[in-house]
């Protein structure tokens, strides 16, 4: 789908200085026209990306993963594993880079998907590495019900009030 974006902003780009051209505009006057369609073309490519999303992920079946890391958590995250109904659907080995963004307050976009209505069990697992190098596993199961609406939901590592031990909760958006 991307290969067609790009083939038809240049195509829309190749039609507009042909016409632009043909109507024997003044070549100080082309150059703004032209930043101007550029711009144009610009905000039809979001809003093809935009219909191209509610096609493939209908708001009705739509569910979001996101995964987050509390930068005061001392757990360098190495890899993830998110199941639904017992069936994988996502697994990521993290890069320093990955962590490092994590760590900075990022949310990484785990998974999206087409999820029937109804009730569902949604578990990750979480790897990494505490500050003393001990391989640290933690998991997290969430039960959630599907309704007629898009549902996203963050898979959340922070820390534990009681120790510096990683923890792993769910934390459910709503709908949008």
């Amino acid at each position: 789908m991307g290969n067609m974006k790009s083939c038809l902003a240049a195509i829309f780009q190749i039609l507009a200085l042909a016409l632009l051209s043909s109507w024997g505009f003044a070549a100080d006057g082309l150059d703004q026209q032209v930043k101007e369609l550029s711009a144009e073309i610009s905000a039809l490519e979001r809003d093809v990306d935009v219909l191209e999303k509610n096609l493939l992920f209908p708001p009705l079946t739509r569910v979001e993963v996101y995964l987050s890391l509390d930068g005061r958590a001392d757990f360098t995250i190495t890899s993830a594993t998110l199941s639904l109904d017992d069936q994988e659907k996502s697994f990521h080995i993290y890069t320093a880079e990955d962590v490092a963004a994590l760590h900075l307050g990022g949310k990484q976009h785990l998974w999206e998907g087409n999820v029937a209505l109804g009730k569902h069990n949604l578990s990750a697992v979480v790897q990494g590495k505490n500050a003393k190098g001990q391989v640290i596993e933690k998991q997290a199961v969430f039960q959630f019900e599907k309704t007629l609406a898009g549902r996203s939901l963050e898979l959340a590592v922070s820390v534990s009030k009681d120790s510096d031990s990683p923890v792993l909760s769910v934390k459910d958006w709503g709908e949008n």
